[in-house]
């Protein structure tokens, strides 16, 4: 019998449940998600237990499983009980998965069922369970209510992630300017640089490159020292930044998952991280190319609010559907708001360009961040722009995606 929570890796899904779970185990225990992956190569790590895949997932073969059972880690397979003749639920057991459970099960349902995997155990040693998710219950025996606020519920700060519909079109500003802006309103923020294309936001800010990302990296994965202490504090702007690599011939060195768990790691300890990721998100390894673009993709399916930056154009109207073409299936839990950045056009380009985006595709907000010449001088000396177009820009975007909104439960600051 299994004396502890199950630690757990999940492949990518764009169903209800993943997210669903990962909020539960959050909020009340029971278990640990430790990674959300896409690629077969990530899920070959040490310190886990139970994978778990829908049956759709490419990349669940029969030798996948048999790899990760000879490793003792055992493997769930999700499938849609709606589908014609359970092929979904067929093909799990036809590739040798160590259980199965319904892709609209109850996220107490999972938590039994990768328990139950992770102990080695099947139906009869069920009571071992009550073990292992006790303190999901109530002592008269009803389920807490996980949309219900309890003093012992572990905090987390929101994930924003903050990318571009192409290069070149200020997504990094863009970071910069939500990062300080929420300094400005009292709030703990952070500011990551996952962009493994282009990293830039200590060398912007004139931060020194190290600590960075891949030290923080390091120390979540040995769990030898403070995450905090990798964090760097932008005085002029009240919030802290973790750079990024410091240079991007290394971006083999970030694993998707690892850079996964260091923001969640982050998301305990403040109340807003902001991460800017690159604008490349193609699905090189499901055609059989490199392992590129996974961590932009791992930390977009994450996020629980997107901010996808784009240039004023029609071009940069065509660049946001093309891009969203590709992060489709990544992106469907969480709203999307776009943000046209260094727009010097009136009310009528900016309705053209509204109603052109959205003939095409529904995001939840859309804003036109002003052109600010101030901006490029700002940039030059390292410093961050005075209040102008664009920071005033900024606070309307940061109105319309409802940023700000949301309760702070997080002690500004708290190591």
């Amino acid at each position: 019998m299994l004396n502890r929570e199950p630690v757990v890796v999940m492949a990518h899904s764009p169903r209800s449940w993943a997210r669903s779970l990962k909020q539960h185990v959050i909020d009340h225990g029971g278990g640990r998600v430790m990674a959300s992956i896409m690629a077969a190569e990530d899920a070959m790590m040490d310190g886990y237990d139970v994978f778990l895949a829908d049956d759709t997932t490419s990349f669940l073969s029969a030798g996948f499983v048999a790899d990760l059972q000879r490793r003792g880690v055992s493997v769930v397979g999700v499938y849609d009980p709606e589908e014609a003749e359970g092929s979904g639920k067929q093909r799990l057991i036809d590739l040798r998965v160590d259980d199965v459970i319904e892709a609209d099960a109850l996220p107490t349902d999972f938590l039994r069922v990768l328990a139950r995997s992770a102990a080695g155990y099947m139906g009869e040693h069920e009571d071992g369970f009550s073990a292992l998710v006790g303190n999901l219950s109530r002592s008269d025996g009803d389920l807490l209510d996980p949309y219900e606020e309890h003093e012992s519920r572990p905090q987390r700060g929101q994930l924003v992630v903050v990318g571009g519909a192409s290069g070149g079109v200020g997504a990094t500003e863009i970071s910069i300017g939500l990062a300080a802006l929420l300094a400005r309103r009292d709030r703990a923020a952070v500011l990551v640089d996952a962009d493994d294309i282009g990293p830039s936001i200590a060398q912007r800010l004139n931060l020194a490159v190290h600590p960075n990302l891949r030290t923080a990296i390091d120390l979540v994965h040995n769990r030898n020292g403070h995450l905090a202490g990798c964090l760097m504090e932008l005085p002029s702007g009240g919030f802290e930044v973790l750079g990024g690599l410091a240079s991007r011939r290394d971006w083999f060195e970030l694993r998707p998952a690892d850079v996964s768990e260091t923001v969640l790691d982050l998301a305990k300890l403040r109340e807003y991280v902001i991460v800017n990721v690159s604008s490349r998100l193609e699905n090189l390894p499901a055609i059989g190319g490199p392992a590129r673009y996974g961590v932009t993709r791992s930390l977009l399916a994450l996020a629980d609010l997107i901010v996808l930056v784009a240039a004023p154009t029609p071009v940069g109207v065509a660049r946001v559907l093309d891009w969203l073409a590709e992060a489709q299936s990544l992106i469907e839990a969480a709203p999307l708001h776009v943000a046209f950045n260094a727009f010097n056009g009136g009310g009528f380009k900016a309705a053209e360009i509204d109603t052109e985006l959205r003939q095409a595709y529904q995001p939840r907000s859309v804003a036109f961040v002003p052109h600010d010449k101030t901006l490029a001088q700002a940039t030059w000396q390292g410093v961050l722009p005075g209040r102008g177009a664009f920071v005033k820009g900024i606070e309307r975007l940061a109105t319309t995606a409802n940023l700000t909104r949301r309760p702070a439960r997080i002690h500004r600051k708290a190591r």
